[in-house]
């Protein structure tokens, strides 16, 4: 069974069409780096059904120790592009003191 598939019709739903959604393209990337309410994620799927009034994509924290592939849904308005911080130079002059401690 994968992710990527999409099963239909459901048991007792055989009379009905499949669903189709007018969502608009994808914000967010797999492989993106995102920041959501619970911390930071990499985006591994965007799904193809709508939540919380936009598409819906399937995130792994960087917490989790869940097996590839399994991760938790978050809604488009939920999720913010995480920045890339750039990292701050160390200043020699000011940790010579503390290397001296270590020697």
């Amino acid at each position: 069974m994968s992710i990527d598939n999409t099963y239909w019709p459901f048991p007792g739903q055989e009379h009905l069409p499949p669903p189709v959604y007018d969502l608009p393209p994808p914000r967010f990337a797999p492989g993106d780096l995102v920041k959501t309410r619970w911390g930071n994620a990499t985006v591994i799927k965007v799904c193809a059904w709508p939540m919380n009034a936009g598409r819906a994509y399937l995130v792994k924290h960087t917490w989790s120790q869940a097996p590839e592939g399994f991760g938790h849904t978050f809604g488009e308005n939920a999720l913010e592009l995480r920045q890339k911080a750039e990292p701050t130079p160390i200043n020699t002059a000011a940790s010579a003191p503390q290397l001296e401690l270590f020697e």
